[in-house]
């Protein structure tokens, strides 16, 4: 049993430096000033303790606390779900639909989407909505597929705006170019491979009759398990969802933006300019940026909208790689504002740090069952 331990144990740490090595790769190329010097300090204190003949007993015993504080961490979480779910549901139920309702946006950035595009525009199209205070905007990121022919396909239906001349390409730029031309009150954004439930917009406005609400974030479920590595990250997302997101509201966490199936206040975007586009995704950044200025964030896991998941392990470490470095950067980023803001309270500054340490953990020792004996 020990030599499967000892197997897991040093998967885990090939993994970490497998990250460690990308973290630090993009800190060079990005400039990324501060989590260059961070990565640099750690790997000096690296160094020095593997002169001392105690090294690994001491990366043993440090591994295996910081797992015993995640165990805690969780499973306080897990109580509060299994004891506040009926009464967070009642709530959610008692909310009312805000008369008249707020204008909105939903946005979609795509580039070489030609397989699963239709489908997306498709379901954006049942969305229980008034039409007239309802837009759907497709934007184009010069895709060089069929992307765009079929978008055209629904001219009329949807408004399709197409990046040109030398623009800053992604998600985040793209945003940030068109939201200061729009009127809408609301935006939700979806991925290109999003399929809300056609209740979504609807239900989740019901909690911006609070003003200070600037954001909420719905639920999101992966639909096509067809591969043990689909299946696995669906059942990992309602972990996390169980475990995590869900008991952040009871609890009074920082809530957290998953950069899809969420709706925010075009104003407030505006207010703090937007995505920050040096990062290597937008959510977490944004996210922890509206609570650090005081807004509140939601987390409504009654309004849902379902994705595809990574099918093979290709996928999935270029999608958990791209998560992490967006975690990292963010903490990184945001810890300063963190730790000064006044409208944070104690168990927001608490939460965001161990929710912090915990996305690293889970995305990289955790992947192969470290410290399990």
């Amino acid at each position: 049993m020990q030599g499967v331990s000892m197997f897991f144990f040093a998967g885990g740490l090939l993994t970490v430096a497998y990250f460690f090595y990308y973290i630090l790769k993009y800190s060079i190329l990005n400039k990324n000033r501060n989590g260059l010097i961070f990565i640099l300090l750690f790997s000096a204190f690296i160094w020095a303790l593997s002169a001392s003949p105690t090294f690994f007993d001491f990366i043993w015993i440090l591994f295996n606390t910081i797992q015993f504080i995640f165990v805690l961490f969780l499973v306080a979480h897990m109580f509060a779900t299994i004891f506040f779910y009926w009464k967070r549901n009642r709530y959610l139920k008692s909310l009312n639909t805000p008369d008249p309702l707020p204008s909105a946006a939903v946005v979609v950035a795509v580039f070489n989407e030609e397989d699963i595009i239709e489908e997306t525009v498709q379901n954006l199209l049942k969305l229980e909505y008034d039409k007239d205070k309802l837009e759907i905007i497709v934007i184009d990121d010069k895709s060089t597929d069929g992307t765009l022919d079929i978008l055209k396909k629904y001219e009329g239906k949807i408004q399709i705006v197409e990046r040109q001349g030398p623009v800053i390409k992604g998600k985040p730029a793209a945003f940030n170019d068109l939201l200061p031309t729009l009127d809408a009150e609301l935006i939700c954004v979806f991925d290109c491979d999003s399929l809300p439930k056609p209740d979504f917009l609807i239900k989740g406005i019901r909690h911006f009759k609070d003003e200070n609400v600037a954001l909420v974030q719905g639920r999101n479920i992966e639909y096509n398990q067809n591969t043990l590595v689909s299946r696995l990250v669906a059942l990992d997302l309602d972990v996390i969802h169980f475990s995590v997101y869900f008991p952040k509201p009871i609890l009074k966490g920082m809530i957290m933006f998953e950069g899809r199936a969420a709706i925010f206040r075009r104003s407030t975007f505006l207010k703090l300019g937007g995505f920050d586009v040096d990062l290597p995704t937008e959510d977490w950044d944004y996210g922890c940026r509206l609570q650090v200025a005081g807004y509140t964030s939601v987390y409504d896991h009654t309004i849902k909208s379902y994705e595809q998941a990574p099918d093979d392990f290709k996928s999935y470490f270029k999608q958990r790689r791209r998560w992490l470095s967006s975690t990292v950067f963010s903490m990184l980023k945001n810890v300063s504002g963190v730790v000064k803001s006044s409208k944070l309270s104690f168990s927001q500054k608490t939460d965001y740090f161990f929710t912090s340490t915990y996305q690293l953990w889970s995305l990289t020792v955790n992947f192969f069952g470290l410290m399990v004996y």
